[in-house]
Formats: structure tokens, C-alpha cells, sequence
């Protein structure tokens, strides 16, 4: 039986599961419902033609007079949010276009100390964020705005396919016996853990890319796909990266497809390690409330590790997130790093697995 053959048998006993499937419906329809419910509920129509007629619009003197005139300065939103947070504050008296953007300045390098950035790191991002010109011009992007507010849902969704998909690679053949059948044939060593490891990866990345193609598609058509070049910083003041919110959903689409990859060696992992779909399974779970522990600043390392965690990784957190590693001389931030870390924590995990698969292997005979 050549690698091919073994390769569509696995993938076919995955696939097969209509739990699977039916999980994947039900997470298409909750990212579109996401989407579309507000049309229905809000004035969506009225708020696409206020924003598109702010497009242009230089966040100088002159705006920021007029949203401290009138009574409901959310009228003026996205523009309105960037003055909130790059301020820090809702009061708007005094605020002029020259103490806004050092403010800003002085509110980032706060988050910074809080979230425990050295000097070196701090001396780093205020130089990247020199190449970001001043003053900012809000240009209407709703599909990149939306595709923001989505992709937080979707760490949760993948993670759950991976864990309903994988979780019985290894352990559901061990629970009906048709491991001993196995391991008694001569492809039942190396060529079948290195399928069943390529049935993984395809499976993870698949559930990243169906759930990404479809918050594209969803928010393309409601919103259109102008506005790619908008600073990312009319919608996250923190970020200090010379980047626009099209480089930015660009970044994001790639890493959850990182993060699929890798939470199906995870459960791969986990399958072999309690040989239990049901223990595996929870440990999926385990580790998606893991993953939204926020650790202080002040536990660097601890920290650096805990953001690692791919439950909940993809989100707009990651451009206002300044713990950077230091790596033969090139500093490299968390989107940097992140998947080199994946990489090698997923080798190491496939090394245990194989270990144990191997192991148990010689006593099943």
C-alpha cells in the first residue's frame, strides 16, 4: 500500500465524521449571522453613507472642533473612537490636533511600561512609529473593520473543528481494537504515523482557510473591499507598525492558518498521549480557556509564553503587542516569532507522539 492510498484512507475516516461537517455548518452560519444580523437590526444602510462621506476626512483642528460641538459625537464614528483611545479619555476639552497625536505618544508608551516592554523595546517601536505621518486620514474600509471584529470567533471555531476532527486519529482505533489489525501489517509503523501526521496539517489548515474564505467573502460583499490602504492606526492608536489595514488582514489570514496547522498536530498530540477521544477532546477545550489568561506585565517570560498560546491568538491584540524577541541581533515581534515557535513546539510534540506510538506498538503484539 503506497503512501497515496494511505494518505485518502485516513483523510477519508476524518472527513467522514458528520460531526465534523455539522460543527463546520454550524460555524459558517454564525460568522455570516455575525455579519448580516446587524444590517437587519441597525441602521446599516445610514451608517455605510456617514462613513463613506467622512472618507478623506484629515484628523486636524477643524474635526476635532466639530465632534466636540455636536451632541452625539458617535456621529463621527470611527473617527470619534481614534480620538477616545489615543487620548485615552472621552473628554475632548482643550484637545487640539498638535496635543493629540503627543498624547498618543505619551498613552502608548504607558501601555508600553505596563505590558512590561524593556527600554531597548520601547526605543524600538518609537522608532517604527516615526514612519507613521502625522495627521492621520480616515479613509472608509468596512470590510477590513469587520474582518477585524470577526477573526477573534474564528481562534475558537478552528480550534474546535481540529479537536472534533483529530481527536480520534489515534485513540478511537485503539478504543475499537483495529489498532492491534494495524499494527500487525508492515505499514502499520513509520509510513502510517507519517499519514495520520499529514492528515493532521491538512485537516487544520482546511478549517482555517474554509472559515477565512468565508469572512472574506461575507464581508466583501456587504462592505466592499475599498480602503486597503487605511492606516491601521484610525482603528488601533496602539499599533506603532508602519502597516495598513489590508497588510493587516493579510497578516491575520496567514497566522490563522498557522494556528490551524498547529492546533491539528495539538490534538494529533493529545489523541496519541491519552489514546482517549474523550480526555483529548477536553484538553482542546483546556487549552482554548488557557489561552484567554492574560498575565501581567511584570511576568516577562511567563508572559511571552502565555501569548504563544494559539486558542486565542489571532486578533487585533497582536498589533498593540510589544513583548519582542531578540534573535542574533534582529528584534522580532510577536507575529515574527510566533509561528518559529509553533514550529519547533510542533516538532517536539510529533517526536513524543511517535515515541509513544512506536512503544505502544511493540506491546499491542
Amino acid at each position: 500500500m503506497n503512501y497515496g492510498r494511505l494518505l485518502k484512507y485516513e483523510l477519508k475516516k476524518v472527513l467522514a465524521q458528520k460531526a465534523y461537517w455539522l460543527a463546520l455548518i454550524v460555524m459558517i452560519v454564525m460568522l455570516i449571522a455575525n455579519e448580516t444580523i446587524p444590517i437587519y437590526t441597525g441602521n446599516y444602510e445610514t451608517k455605510m453613507s456617514r462613513m463613506k462621506a467622512m472618507s478623506g476626512t484629515v484628523i486636524d483642528d477643524e474635526i476635532i472642533d466639530t465632534i466636540r460641538e455636536v451632541d452625539d459625537p458617535h456621529e463621527y464614528d470611527p473617527i470619534y473612537e481614534f480620538l477616545k483611545f489615543a487620548t485615552g479619555s472621552t473628554d475632548l476639552t482643550g484637545v487640539t490636533a498638535e496635543s493629540l497625536y503627543k498624547t498618543r505618544d505619551l498613552v502608548n508608551v504607558a501601555l508600553m511600561e505596563e505590558d512590561g516592554a524593556t527600554a531597548e523595546e520601547v526605543k524600538y517601536w518609537q522608532e517604527l512609529d516615526k514612519s507613521n505621518v502625522v495627521p492621520f486620514t480616515y479613509t472608509y474600509d468596512g470590510f477590513y473593520e469587520a474582518f477585524f471584529d470577526a477573526v477573534y470567533f474564528m481562534n475558537f471555531m478552528v480550534l474546535i473543528l481540529c479537536g472534533i476532527g483529530l481527536s480520534g486519529l489515534f485513540a478511537d482505533e485503539k478504543g475499537r481494537g483495529t489498532d492491534q489489525i494495524i499494527f500487525g501489517t508492515r505499514n502499520g509503523r513509520k509510513k502510517l504515523f507519517y499519514v495520520k501526521l499529514t492528515v493532521g496539517v491538512i485537516v487544520g489548515a482546511f478549517s482555517s482557510l474554509v472559515l477565512i474564505a468565508e469572512e472574506i467573502i461575507a464581508c466583501a460583499v456587504l462592505y466592499g473591499t475599498e480602503g486597503a490602504d487605511t492606516m491601521i492606526q484610525l482603528h488601533i492608536p496602539q499599533c506603532m507598525m508602519n502597516i495598513t489595514m489590508g497588510q493587516a488582514v493579510h497578516y491575520m489570514c496567514l497566522l490563522e492558518l498557522a494556528v490551524g496547522i498547529f492546533l491539528g498536530l495539538v490534538a494529533m498530540f493529545l489523541s496519541q498521549l491519552t489514546m482517549n477521544h474523550a480526555a483529548s477532546m477536553a484538553s482542546m477545550i483546556f487549552l482554548l480557556f488557557a489561552s484567554m489568561i492574560n498575565i501581567p506585565g511584570g511576568l516577562r517570560i511567563i508572559k511571552l509564553l502565555s501569548n504563544l498560546m494559539p486558542g486565542a491568538f489571532v486578533g487585533s491584540w497582536l498589533f498593540y503587542n510589544y513583548i519582542t524577541v531578540d534573535l542574533f541581533g534582529i528584534r522580532l515581534n510577536i507575529m515574527q516569532y510566533a509561528p518559529m515557535a509553533w514550529l519547533l513546539i510542533g516538532i517536539v510534540l510529533m517526536a513524543i507522539a511517535f515515541r509513544s506510538y512506536a512503544r505502544y506498538e511493540v506491546k499491542a503484539r
